[in-house]
């Protein structure tokens, strides 16, 4: 027998359902907006090293963003490699080399588990999402990739950097997501309408 519906998985279906129903032309003005936004941010313009992630089932498409950056900076996009750990790891995009599937159907770097970035070498992760509130609190599709990924920044004494920045719709906002223990805040996120949390914008 299959195990009833949570709320939090009937949130997630809601929200997937709506960003799937958005008209194509709403979703690319709404990244086009968002990557603009993005790029307004101190962070932003100080990174070097910034991870980014291939828009899936859809979600926020920053291609825009990371396909037309200036040349210092150094793009990377999550690896998912098999096994049971689920674990999450960074590898350098290269428009010139081969991209594979992993086992979820997401096009990643096709590398080798030894030339993967230390995610504590990254400044800052775009990272997409489900839905999010004014507190920094992120809900993904559950499987926990980015949360062990950088569980260091977890805690009292946890380093400042790489910056968790969420990226998403404006109607992916809720009230309240109350975090799980292994939850780790973002810094901040960026829509189409807002950017929330400690990002500073600076001026042109």
């Amino acid at each position: 027998m299959e195990s009833p519906l949570t709320n939090l998985d009937l949130l997630r279906k809601r929200l997937c359902r709506e960003r799937l129903r958005m008209p194509s032309a709403a979703r690319a003005a709404a990244a086009a907006t968002t990557a603009e936004r993005v790029r307004r941010l101190d962070i932003y313009r100080q990174a070097r090293h910034v991870a980014v992630y291939i828009a899936v089932r859809g979600e926020l498409d920053l291609a825009c963003l990371w396909s037309h950056a200036p040349a210092e900076k150094h793009w990377y996009l999550p690896v998912v490699h098999p096994g049971a750990d689920r674990t999450m790891q960074f590898a350098l995009h290269d428009p010139a080399k081969a991209m594979r599937k992993n086992r979820f159907g997401i096009l990643e770097p096709d590398v080798s588990q030894t030339a993967v970035l230390d995610p504590r070498e990254l400044d800052m992760v775009l990272a997409p999402l489900v839905a999010f509130d004014g507190s920094g609190h992120r809900i993904g599709m559950g499987a926990g990739f980015y949360d062990r990924a950088f569980s260091f920044l977890r805690g009292a004494g946890a380093p400042r950097r790489p910056l968790l920045v969420g990226v998403g719709y404006e109607f992916q906002r809720i009230d309240n997501i109350e975090p799980a223990p292994w939850d780790v805040p973002l810094a901040g996120v960026v829509t189409e309408q807002a950017t929330y949390g400690n990002l500073k914008e600076g001026n042109e």
